[in-house]
């Protein structure tokens, strides 16, 4: 019975071991938010989970933001603990240095206390508030934080810049320099119509035609004279000009 008892031992703290080590792995889930989501611009307000013994970070390395002050409105389950200096005002009331701030904010759950004169928030949680300041100037970021009892399912939030947002702002045309473009374009396309003078007729074929044939009514020779379709468009007096003393012309005027 013992060693069939010592197997069974064996094998349940062995799924128990399995068992707490897939919690482990699954709380070291990093977050990854975006910094319009994170300041509530965009979506809903992001809920964190604080669970006790397993500590949540709050990380703006990625963005390269400096946390400057940070607000939890009901300290007596969650404390604030960070990895740089906060700023404080001092006595002639100067603001810190630039380069004086936090990048990371570690929220942990402790037993609750009783503060006099302090109302406990409800189930929701409570509101956590900073103030970072980085390149894009200072920015407010706000968290719902809720103190829960079961496995976190992340023990990360890393705040991410916004993909892209000044290379699309630089690059967006502008409409009325678009539209003053469009119509120069149009402008420069536009050509002046060209008059299309017909080839004109033989010299030998009329001569040919008239020396054959017996010209004796007038109207016979004035057909001759007067040339038919010459052009398919009449548009300047040049044209007209050019053509009186043309060869062919001269040509007709010896018959």
């Amino acid at each position: 019975m013992q060693p069939i008892q010592k197997t069974l031992s064996n094998a349940l703290m062995l799924c128990v071991s399995s068992i707490f080590l897939a919690q482990i792995a699954n709380a070291t889930v990093v977050r990854n938010v975006s910094s319009d989501q994170a300041q509530g611009i965009i979506g809903e307000a992001i809920s964190l989970d604080v669970a006790p013994g397993v500590g949540l970070n709050i990380s703006f390395i990625q963005t390269g933001e400096l946390v400057k002050k940070a607000w939890i409105d009901d300290p007596s389950r969650i404390t604030l603990s960070f990895d740089g200096t906060l700023c404080q005002t001092n006595s002639q009331g100067q603001e810190c240095d630039s380069d004086q701030g936090a990048s990371v904010v570690h929220l942990r759950q402790i037993r609750p206390i009783q503060f006099p004169d302090l109302p406990r928030s409800n189930a929701n949680g409570t509101l956590l508030t900073l103030i970072t300041e980085g390149s894009e100037g200072r920015k407010l970021y706000q968290f719902r934080v809720r103190p829960v009892t079961r496995e976190p399912k992340y023990t990360t939030i890393a705040v991410r810049p916004i993909a892209n947002q000044s290379l699309s702002m630089a690059n967006a045309p502008e409409p009325s320099s678009q539209l003053f473009e469009s119509s120069e374009t149009t402008k420069s396309t536009v050509k002046a119509p060209v008059p299309v003078i017909a080839p004109l007729p033989q010299i030998a074929s009329v001569r040919q035609s008239a020396i054959g044939r017996e010209l004796s009514e007038p109207e016979e020779l004035r057909s001759l004279r007067e040339p038919a379709a010459i052009v398919e468009q009449l548009s300047t007096q040049e044209w007209a000009d050019s053509l009186s003393s043309s060869t062919y012309f001269q040509e007709l005027s010896k018959l």
